[in-house]
């Protein structure tokens, strides 16, 4: 499927879904060729299997991204293994490209709550192991 194709399904922006074929590639779901984005067979697991057994393996794919990583390991120092989105951006170094490392924590923190590996309460600004 095109990205153009697969935006206009999703109903996202260019800018969105570039993050988010990114972030699937990283995860070594899909290939990007040109313009298309392919699933790989890992991709192809993850879209055919039920919906249980789907996040578990979204879970183990997640856990093996470094950024990923070190929001679980940053998270789970904290007392409480709770802690508030703007201290973890800190944190993690993102004081020099602050819409970059915002952009990439959505991503993560996003795809991590759907594994069940984090939970996020946006009135609060808190991310806590799920």
């Amino acid at each position: 499927m095109g990205r153009d194709e697969l935006g206009e399904v999703l109903n996202f922006d260019d800018e969105h879904i570039v993050g988010v074929l990114d972030f699937l590639g990283n995860l070594g779901v899909i290939e990007t060729i040109g313009n298309d984005a392919v699933l790989t067979e890992i991709g192809t697991s993850v879209a055919n299997a039920r919906l249980s057994a789907r996040r578990g393996l979204v879970a183990g794919l997640i856990i093996q991204l470094p950024i990923t990583r070190a929001i679980v390991n940053a998270v789970s120092r904290q007392p409480g293994r709770s802690i508030f989105r703007k201290q973890l951006l800190l944190g993690l170094g993102a004081a020099p490209c602050p819409e970059e490392a915002d952009r990439a924590l959505d991503h993560a923190v996003s795809w991590a709550r759907y594994a069940g590996r984090l939970s996020y309460d946006a009135q609060t600004g808190q991310i806590s192991l799920a």
